[in-house]
């Protein structure tokens, strides 16, 4: 999936129109800058991803595609010879006449002078482990990434290292990847996964020469979670986002035109019929998405109509990111090499920094509104997507955030209306999650027990020691707190209400009842929502 070959059918016809072919500007810069004829370098990062199977090819390959890089996605043998092959030999290894059983470790061909094949040049590799692509010959075994000796009476030379030279990792000057991530179910058909801790070793040892190798086992939570373990979901400098490859400056800063100059505070017309287009082709295919390679399709076009605007045409770019985000998702959630556990707090966050970032092309006074705005409608798409695919537990996390940022429009639309804004931030607490729920309650029956117990009268319970008062004060926080009542005890005679006092108790009794009439509406309303769960 290589940015340059997906782009050029799709903008060949329309582009070229616009600007010569010599004046027609790189494909290293932005879309946005490279037409608006600002220079700045962006996707100059190479990634490959290697999978024969073709879903998980495509999921991967849009990873390292969203992230900021250019990518190449290899799904079969004649391609991947193409990009990392060289000049090998079939010659048996050496010490042949050593005996070597199917359990025994395959013995490592030492080094020896080889035809220097060219740098491969991809930035990052995302690799699989077997690789059985359905046109390679079934003699040829790439499961081991090291050379190594085979089973086999001949000793013939095996391993991902000796039929792809250029991905040999102990030679820095040929495999120059900087990120080099074995994405495996860890199947290799041995009981102790041998071949496994040996790629695993083998990727450690890549650090002594070049880069970083790591290996991370399927399934993942999501592109968010992908990243994550692979260990690139990180802060690079010059840009704001976490996980953007070097020199991927999105989302892009705010520029304002100078003064004296005019027609830059949107993209060019021309460029925003293009966007317009995108989109357009987008969301005809929203609802026609049937398979992970559909899903990456329509998330290519909104992330290159997002890309083209620049953030300069907010709501074109608002629109644009809701797309990407809702086919980002939909591909999460039909792909069954992703576990039914989505990350979902991460993609909230990219939403928040990108909308708050488009935003800024709106007047000072309406940034923060239409950020609040952006977001909702962005996560409002996301939620309709998670209840079609009945992920719950992914949306109720969207639906307290859509929740939030539903209430602060509210307050910001009338000031005065901020004096509820305690009640209000404490319901939504109690509404994040039925555990967090049980706690505060617990809470809640802690404080109302020592309060009882410190404002009942001697005349109930000070006859005896303070653990008896503790009791009765627990006791009255139970009954009054759960029967929204006055405190009931077990024994009337102790201490009835004829004896009470109007003062402290009243005030405390009163504290527990308000507090149990909340509290018993959220109960139900979080039972609600667990029954009815799908």
């Amino acid at each position: 999936m290589r940015k340059s070959s997906l782009n050029s059918p799709l903008f060949a016809s329309n582009l070229h129109k616009f600007w010569s072919r010599s004046r027609f500007p790189s494909r290293r810069t932005p879309k946005s800058d490279r037409l608006l004829g600002e220079r700045r370098e962006n996707r100059d990062k190479l990634a490959a991803a290697i999978e024969e199977e073709k879903s998980y090819a495509w999921f991967h390959g849009y990873a390292a595609y969203r992230f900021g890089y250019r990518a190449d996605v290899i799904t079969t043998w004649a391609l991947m010879k193409d990009r990392f092959g060289g000049e090998t030999g079939g010659s048996p290894c050496e010490n042949s006449g050593t005996e070597s059983s199917a359990e025994s470790i395959p013995k490592h061909i030492p080094n020896k002078p080889e035809p220097h094949p060219e740098q491969h040049g991809y930035w990052l590799l995302l690799e699989d482990m077997s690789l059985n692509f359905p046109d390679k010959e079934s003699d040829i075994h790439l499961l081991h990434l090291e050379k190594c000796c085979s089973d086999s009476e001949g000793k013939k030379q095996e391993g991902r290292a000796f039929h792809c030279p250029r991905l040999d990792s102990t030679k820095s000057h040929i495999e120059n990847s900087e990120h080099r991530i074995l994405i495996t179910t860890g199947q290799t058909g041995h009981e102790d996964n041998r071949t496994l801790r040996e790629n695993r070793n083998y990727l450690r040892r890549k650090a002594q020469h070049h880069g970083l190798g790591k290996v991370v086992l399927k399934p993942s939570s999501g592109l968010f979670d992908l990243w994550k373990q692979c260990g690139l979901l990180r802060k690079t400098p010059g840009t704001k986002r976490l996980g953007n490859a070097q020199g991927f400056a999105w989302p892009p800063p705010a520029r304002f035109p100078e003064s004296g100059k005019s027609g830059r505070h949107g993209a060019p017309g021309r460029l925003l019929s293009i966007a317009d287009k995108l989109i357009e082709r987008a969301e005809g295919a929203v609802e026609r998405v049937t398979t992970v390679g559909d899903a990456v399709w329509g998330a290519v076009l909104a992330t290159d109509a997002l890309e083209l605007t620049g953030g300069r045409v907010p709501t074109t770019a608002i629109e644009s990111l809701s797309l990407k985000h809702r086919f980002e998702v939909l591909a999460e959630c039909q792909f069954s090499g992703v576990e039914h556990h989505i990350e979902t707090n991460l993609r909230m966050d990219e939403i928040r920094l990108e909308t708050e970032t488009i935003s800024h092309w709106f007047d000072k006074s309406q940034r923060k509104k239409a950020a609040l705005n952006g977001q909702m409608h962005i996560l409002n798409e996301v939620v309709r997507v998670l209840r079609e695919h009945n992920q719950f537990d992914e949306e109720q996390v969207c639906v307290r955030h859509v929740r939030e940022l539903h209430t602060t429009l509210w307050m910001r639309k009338r000031p005065w209306r901020y004096v509820f804004f305690p009640f209000i931030r404490y319901v939504e607490l109690l509404l994040a999650s039925f555990p967090q729920f049980l706690i505060i309650v617990a809470v809640w029956l802690s404080v109302l027990a020592v309060l009882f117990a410190l404002a009942l009268p001697d005349t109930c319970g000070g006859a005896v020691g303070i653990s008896e008062r503790v009791v009765l004060g627990l006791e009255s926080a139970i009954t009054s707190f759960f029967s929204i009542g006055s405190p009931i005890y077990h024994d009337v005679g102790v201490c009835s209400p004829t004896t009470l006092p109007t003062g402290w108790v009243v005030l405390v009794s009163s504290l527990a009842i308000m507090s149990g009439f909340l509290h018993l509406g959220v109960l139900i309303t979080h039972l609600y929502t667990l029954v009815s769960r799908r």
